[in-house]
């Protein structure tokens, strides 16, 4: 089921030029997407329109099924946002912010019971009295995480969860984002860590210029990519028509390049072995990772 569809969807700020241009997109229920562009690409103005922070003036949005302009508020009250920059008041504890933030929501059944919830959740419970300006970088993290799920969205996005904070702070975020995916939360995830976006992702769009230059699965991105390869031997390769046919480079004891993505890999490895003459220090054969495959993207 898509939870999120957009169908030619333009904007600009007033008279300037296009922020975004004939967006096409559909996001599904319960998975984590990546939402991947440099600075200016047009990613937190997406988020905008998404998260009710701007209006669409053509084209179309539909979050649960229904058309954002005409249902508003009904689909405002299931979603939330953690920004990148801390959404607390530093003057006030743990516990108070997360309730003043629950309290905002006209639905006030069982708000001390989501309240406690998002505590544990986010295992704040023995800062909760603590005042949220001499929090740590981390604690202050899990207390913007906190703020975002007290409602219980069924959808969310976060942007930058995990900036400026130490590596154990940074997967205690990641395992809580995987922990509300599995609550059934669809998740919206923009971050320039891409080990994370691999780590956490299912669906990737990628944003460039204000136009959508991707979006699909990690693993069909691969497939589309070539293959880096690299071999040295103990002494010189001679292999001019293997180079020549694989369009590989040799120099000296060295093969280096790229291999097409419609190479048999082993059939490739076989051939090379027989032709080689000579003991191999090293042989590697990779497919890209998550950031050569973006700035490969947004070139």
């Amino acid at each position: 089921m898509h939870l999120i569809k957009i169908q030619k969807l333009n904007y600009k700020y007033q008279k300037n030029n296009p922020v975004l241009t004939q967006i096409n997109l559909t996001i599904k229920s319960g998975e984590i997407t990546g939402l991947l562009g440099v600075n200016g690409a047009g990613k937190s103005t997406l988020i905008s329109l998404l998260t009710g922070q701007l209006k669409a003036k053509n084209g179309l949005i539909e979050v649960f099924g229904k058309n954002y302009n005409l249902h508003r508020n009904e689909i405002l009250r299931q979603i939330a946002l953690v920004p990148q920059g801390y959404a607390f008041y530093p003057n006030l504890s743990v516990k108070e912010n997360i309730l003043f933030f629950a309290a905002i929501r006209n639905d006030l059944t069982h708000k001390n019971r989501r309240v406690q919830d998002a505590i544990e959740f986010c295992q704040l419970e023995d800062f909760a009295n603590q005042l949220a300006k001499n929090l740590s970088g981390g604690l202050k993290r899990r207390l913007n995480l906190a703020i975002g799920i007290v409602n219980k969205p069924k959808l969310l996005f976060l942007d930058e969860p995990t900036v400026g904070i130490d590596p154990i702070s940074q997967n205690f975020i990641l395992k809580s984002i995987q922990r509300l995916k599995d609550k059934g939360v669809t998740i919206i995830y923009t971050s320039h860590q891409m080990h994370e976006i691999e780590k956490l992702c299912e669906q990737i769009i990628i944003i460039n210029k204000g136009m959508i230059s991707y979006q699909g699965g990690l693993q069909k991105l691969r497939r589309q990519q070539n293959y880096y390869f690299s071999a040295v031997s103990d002494k010189p390769i001679k292999m001019l028509e293997f180079c020549k046919k694989y369009k590989l480079t040799s120099v000296k004891n060295k093969i280096i390049g790229e291999l097409e993505n419609t190479v048999d890999i082993k059939k490739f490895t076989h051939e090379f072995n027989e032709q080689l003459n000579g003991r191999l220090s090293s042989f590697c054969i990779k497919s890209a990772n998550m950031e050569d495959l973006f700035f490969k993207l947004i070139k």
